[in-house]
């Protein structure tokens, strides 16, 4: 699917820098409330955003203003963001680093001495199977059994390429470890889920609170209702899967949260 296709039939929330902050002047003002960011999956997933639309950015791609973004016409695809398991479970012999500012890099070779550094153009194979951490976009984190996003808050390439020593290590942020799956972004289709009291009519984007029942391995607890909210997601497979479709005994109640 067509970024522009994306922004001109639904409400946008834009994550990203700056430029990429004018889709929400020019969207549509109805359709799904989705969301598309250019940040890494990792900070996504540290603001509780588990799915969205990653546009396909070539390395080094630099956008002045929304109508260089709208002219270029971008592809996009849907990401849906993973917790992983703690790097301490795993070999230190898998991480690899990736990164082109020096300074980061040093940082992070004092973290893994052992660590290959990649800093050119990378590809699925360089990268596929392995622990690894630095800067890449969501289209080649999908191949890394796990990733570690490291971002330099406000960072400015025109002032802040050399950036080094504390100044850095006051600014850099290492995210904790993710895993994404990456499809083909198609139209926002509405589904039916069951509930106790009938079906309901799910959109995706839209907030919902849902009630449910749980199975529990003690059986005081088996049976509990619990009420959680979240965005729907895109299709009927991946909201079971998100309110608990192996430990769920029945969907009491889905209710729209109305902004």
């Amino acid at each position: 699917m067509k970024l522009n296709t994306l922004v001109k039939t639904n409400k946008v929330t834009a994550y990203g820098f700056a430029a990429f902050k004018g889709l929400e002047k020019v969207c549509a003002n109805e359709g799904c409330n989705i969301v598309i960011s250019a940040l890494s999956p990792a900070i996504m997933r540290d603001m509780e955003i588990y799915e969205y639309f990653a546009p396909m950015l070539k390395r080094g791609t630099v956008f002045n203003n929304i109508d260089d973004i709208i002219n270029a016409d971008l592809d996009v695809q849907l990401v849906t963001v993973c917790m992983c398991h703690d790097w301490s479970e795993y070999s230190k012999n898998k991480v690899i680093i990736v990164s082109r500012h020096q300074g980061t890099i040093e940082v992070l070779k004092d973290m893994y001495p052992e660590a290959p550094v990649l800093s050119g153009n990378v590809t699925a194979d360089d990268i596929k199977d392995k622990l690894v951490i630095g800067t890449l976009p969501p289209s080649l984190v999908q191949y890394c059994e796990s990733y570690r996003a490291v971002t330099i808050k406000d960072f400015d390439y025109s002032k802040d390429s050399e950036l080094s020593g504390e100044e850095l290590k006051s600014r850099i942020v290492i995210c904790e470890p993710v895993s994404i799956a990456i499809e083909e972004a198609n139209e926002l289709i509405d589904y039916t889920i069951k509930t106790v009291k009938g079906n309901v009519i799910v959109h995706p984007w839209q907030k919902y609170d849902v009630t449910a029942t749980y199975d529990d391995v003690d059986p005081c607890w088996s049976g509990c209702e619990h009420s959680h909210s979240f965005i729907a997601p895109t299709t009927k497979d991946k909201f079971l899967d998100k309110v608990g479709r192996n430990w769920m005994i029945d969907i009491l109640s889905i209710t729209p949260v109305l902004s």
